[in-house]
């Protein structure tokens, strides 16, 4: 499964890269929409997981952008604690999934096996 990881943060991206990689889940990363759509453009991707920015606005931003190109590619979108984000908005803007971005990742890789059947 060819998983591409959005966010801003480096070190987390690493993290949950790395994470993910023990898995046998082959990774690409990128730390914003502009690398993130060059490399769907470039790149078969079976699942885009997202951090989530504080504000809906621009995480609406960057789910239109990616599901205005790639409708069919699932989108999880990972929340942070001081987001306004909710699950509810989450699925209004086009994500289908939202997990809570933490570094317990027992939840997010029950989601990402829904995907990787």
């Amino acid at each position: 499964m060819n998983l591409l990881l959005i966010d801003r943060d480096e070190l987390y991206l690493k993290q949950l890269s790395t994470e993910l990689k023990k898995n046998n889940l082959y990774v690409l990363t990128a730390n914003g929409s502009g690398t993130a759509l060059k490399i769907l453009k470039e790149t078969h991707i079976d699942l885009i997981i997202s951090a989530t920015e504080s504000k809906a606005s621009q995480a609406l931003y960057l789910v239109l952008s990616i599901k205005g190109r790639y409708p069919d590619t699932p989108l999880i979108l990972l929340s942070e604690k001081n987001s306004d984000i909710n699950f509810n908005t989450a699925m209004l803007i086009g994500a289908d999934e939202l997990v809570p971005r933490n570094n317990n990742f027992a939840q997010l890789y029950s989601v990402i096996s829904r995907y990787n059947a």
